[in-house]
């Protein structure tokens, strides 16, 4: 039973990516008017195509009752961003708990003239920020055993990960979930600013026979859902278990626009997985996570200098 918690949150993290990027290419607009989903939709495009931006957040996690020692973040950070001069920055300072051991965590990020600076509290380092991008690939590809390019991921295109083994079959299947089936959005006003809160149903999610090729594959370890004798049956057992597992579990995304120049001011994602215990021990899991970013400063000047203590690693191509 360990395992198949352990794989449903494997499964609803991948969800995230095949489904998320889906959400704006359907037809559906999922309870909203047809302006407001087209309100909705432009926002995020037209505030990271801004000349220039600034940004706060803060981030909490908890990770309870896994057996193996509690988990959690308390995280806090700010930032700015010039699509004009190509500049960005992020500062970020806060707390890791595990087990018991407090870790502070001290980091902050440049990119400066094509080049990305980091510092983790151990100095400043540097390097080519599209060998860094070329690294993150190389890392998603050894994982997964396939070439991974971060940039088709971000942009929705998961085809570089149909050479894994079963997932091509899953994310055929996938294809034919229906998002309107779990995924619900309101809009409300305040003023000038327009709250657009998305929720997502995880039980009616799993619910769904389009996932049965992943649970399939996970159930395996990994083998494609051709190679596992289940009947119907067994499917329709597992698939009820895991729904029962996630009935209480709740995701809301909420998007603060406003509607005098169609710009998020803030986004609140919200998640809390709590699931019951389901082995006779009396252990219960929590996983919520609470994230809360505001922007400002559009079209305003943004500096940002690169550390000149920096030591640069060897770039890939020598």
């Amino acid at each position: 039973m360990k395992n198949l918690r352990t794989f449903s949150l494997c499964i609803l993290m991948a969800l995230v990516l095949v489904i998320a990027p889906s959400i704006f290419a359907q037809d559906e607009t999922f309870g909203l008017s047809d302006a407001d989903f087209a309100l909705m939709g432009a926002a995020s495009a037209a505030t990271f195509e801004s000349d220039s931006l600034t940004f706060d957040f803060t981030a909490e996690f908890t990770l309870a009752g896994t057996g193996e020692g509690d988990i959690s973040a308390n995280l806090s950070g700010s930032g700015a961003l010039s699509n004009v001069s190509e500049l960005f920055q992020l500062v970020v300072t806060g707390d890791l708990v595990s087990a018991g051991e407090t870790t502070p965590v001290n980091l902050e990020v440049r990119v400066v003239d094509g080049i990305l600076y980091y510092n983790d509290g151990t100095g400043w380092k540097g390097q080519s920020a599209d060998d860094a991008l070329s690294e993150v690939g190389s890392l998603a590809g050894g994982m997964t055993g396939t070439d991974v390019d971060p940039e088709d991921i971000a942009s929705g295109d998961l085809s570089g990960l149909a050479g894994m083994e079963g997932v091509g079959e899953a994310m055929e299947a996938l294809s034919s979930l229906e998002p309107s089936e779990f995924i619900t959005m309101s809009r409300t006003d305040s003023g000038d600013v327009a709250q657009f809160t998305t929720s997502v149903s995880i039980s009616d999610l799993l619910a769904s026979p389009a996932l049965a090729p992943m649970l399939m594959m996970g159930l395996s370890g990994g083998a494609s859902a051709e190679g596992m004798e289940m009947s119907a049956e067994q499917m329709a057992q597992v698939s009820g278990m895991m729904t029962a597992m996630f009935a209480q579990a709740t995701v809301t995304f909420d998007q603060y626009i406003h509607t005098t120049d169609s710009l998020l001011e803030r986004v609140v994602l919200d998640i809390n997985v709590p699931l019951p215990d389901m082995t006779g021990t009396g252990q219960s899991t929590t996983i919520a996570l609470n994230f809360d970013a505001s922007f400002g400063g559009f079209g305003e000047a943004v500096s940002v200098e690169a550390p000149a203590d920096a030591v640069m690693e060897e770039s890939n191509g020598g």
